[in-house]
């Protein structure tokens, strides 16, 4: 009858003597003839189905015909087994709806392991408040797991990794204690959770560049075991990192080349991700974009060979602000309809490279408001895990988007507070590259605050001497970058002729009294002009109005 049937090609073919493939329409109407038979007969096969595919090491088809069958073991044992982050199926976005599918309370309950997958799964999703109380679950059962499933000591140190709660130097030295065996192969999805920077991708990892060379021994020693033979190019990503944040790009750009040349075979997708895209971003941020484009071709090709497509949209997020960095309203629209969606709900974790790209489409359209509540959200998330560098750009985008959204109100000194917060834990790390990164956006707002910095009655943190190196570093960035908004002239940035006249003079470097005396305007009608010209301009001094008026050619049109 079959080889009748696969002869007539009804949803079946011959793969080999007295073996059959058929199609899942074919397979399901067969399941629909058991059903007579009763549940236990159909579950049975159900059941069946899931150990052909666990077989095979498709584990995530093996749940989805488990959870058919009623079969809770076939379920724990594919999940136990599913969590190979070199998988090419590392996709967070599949796992987590195998998840939501397959774990329930009966199930955790028979297998307490299973408490790992939703301490991770409500990590992921930034669910802080479940990650936590699973956190705590998970601890008290950890001596009942570990004798049942020994390889959870080593899920133990991924664990205790990611919990914002305690230091990251506190865990390491913990972990150096664990009988952690290196035949042990680390059991997640996703080591960086699918983020284009190893060091800020599970955790930020700021921490340990307060004593760079000591703590990444020491995280060698403890976490590096759990990673294994990755960890030589983890440990690259981690000092071009830090380099990077800290404006050294010489330095950054040999770490990044080490990390690429220690890529080896056994190296999954993920890690080679990090390693490219910190290289790409280092020589972005040293303006030789031709050797980044040629970096980032060959992470294209990377993703294409490996099959790892769940790397796609951080990558596509960071083509876009490449683009967005330019003020490129097209890219912004495009990025927009495909993610404005995230406005509505909270903040998932592991999109959270994504969700910052969402922010700075709206910033791009000048929408500010949307913009808002957007990093509003993100920063709440990124406090609470105690993500440093994310905290940092979260502030200094607000700090734009307040200045943009006007000079009069609250507008201005909103912007000068959230730039404080960022400025002020940026000086404890010594990290610059944030702000050269928004290029001529963030110039005015640095110089209002350098000048705030040095007035007798200023009581913020952070000396002055760092405030004018940010300033300067933004500035020079500032040349080759025009930032989301900066470079660009408004549509509406137009000038009456006395308007005109005075910025002619004011860039012969004429005072406003001589300007007066040039022109025979009222000395107060000059002070008017120059005072809409700033606003216009969106600066606040002579100096800065001048170098903008040259920088936008306003004089030669």
């Amino acid at each position: 009858m079959l080889n009748a049937l696969a002869r007539e090609n009804a949803f079946l073919r011959e793969s080999g003597v007295n073996t059959y493939r058929f199609h899942e329409l074919f397979r399901d109407f067969l399941f629909l003839l058991l059903t007579d038979r009763g549940e236990a007969v159909l579950n049975k096969q159900w059941s069946k189905a899931g150990d052909w595919f666990y077989e095979k090491a498709d584990y995530f088809r093996a749940i989805e015909n488990y959870l058919k069958g009623k079969n809770d073991d076939g379920i724990a044992k594919s999940l136990y087994n599913m969590y190979d982050h070199k998988s090419p199926s590392a996709s967070i976005e599949e796992t987590l709806q195998t998840i939501s599918l397959s774990v329930n309370d009966t199930i955790v309950k028979k297998h307490p392991f299973l408490l790992e997958v939703r301490v991770w799964s409500s990590y992921v999703e930034g669910r802080v408040d479940d990650f936590e109380m699973y956190l705590d679950r998970y601890y008290k059962q950890f001596l009942k797991i570990v004798i049942r499933t020994p390889r959870s000591i080593i899920n133990m140190a991924q664990i205790r990794c990611i919990d914002h709660r305690v230091s990251l130097l506190e865990t390491m030295n913990t972990l150096q204690k664990l009988p952690i065996k290196r035949k042990w192969k680390a059991a997640t999805p996703s080591v960086t959770q699918n983020m284009p920077y190893f060091h800020r991708s599970f955790r930020d990892l700021s921490e340990l560049s307060l004593d760079m060379d000591k703590n990444i021994k020491l995280l060698g020693d403890s976490i590096g075991v759990v990673i294994g033979e990755e960890f030589n190019v983890a440990k690259e990503c981690l000092y071009a990192g830090f380099h990077y944040e800290m404006g050294n790009l010489n330095k950054a750009e040999e770490h990044a080349m080490a990390a690429c040349s220690n890529i080896s075979d056994g190296c999954s997708a993920e890690i080679i991700f990090c390693a490219m895209m910190i290289l790409a971003s280092i020589l972005l941020a040293g303006d030789r974009k031709a050797e980044s484009d040629k970096v980032l071709k060959n992470v294209k090709d990377m993703i294409e060979a490996k099959k790892a497509f769940y790397l796609n949209a951080n990558f596509q997020a960071f083509m876009t602000g490449i683009k967005l960095s330019g003020g490129d309203k097209k890219a912004a629209e495009n990025w927009l309809t495909d993610h404005s969606a995230a406005l509505l709900k909270a903040p998932v974790f592991y999109k959270l490279y994504q969700h910052f790209t969402t922010a700075r489409a709206y910033i791009v359209l000048e929408n500010y408001a949307d913009a808002v509540l957007l990093l509003q959200k993100l920063l709440v998330l990124c406090r609470r895990y105690e993500r440093t560098i994310d905290i940092i750009e979260a502030n200094i985008l607000l700090a734009l988007v307040y200045w943009k959204k006007g000079r009069s109100g609250h507008g201005q000194p909103l912007a000068l507070d959230h730039l404080e917060q960022a400025v002020t834990i940026a000086y404890k790390y010594g990290y610059t590259q944030a702000f050269a990164n928004e290029g001529a956006d963030i110039v005015n707002i640095l110089h209002r605050m350098q000048k705030r910095a040095v007035q007798k009655d200023y009581t913020g943190e952070v000396p002055a001497g760092f405030i004018k190196k940010l300033y300067i570093t933004a500035s020079e960035a500032a040349k080759h970058s025009e930032g989301l908004t900066g470079g660009r002239v408004s549509e509406n940035l137009k000038f009456t002729e006395k308007q005109l006249t005075v910025m002619r003079l004011m860039c012969e470097g004429l005072s406003r009294k001589e300007i007066a005396e040039k022109t025979g305007l009222n000395p107060n009608g000059v002070k008017s002009h120059t005072t809409l010209i700033y606003k216009k301009l969106d600066v606040s001094g002579s100096l800065e109005a001048v170098i903008k008026i040259k920088e936008l050619g306003i004089l030669t049109h």
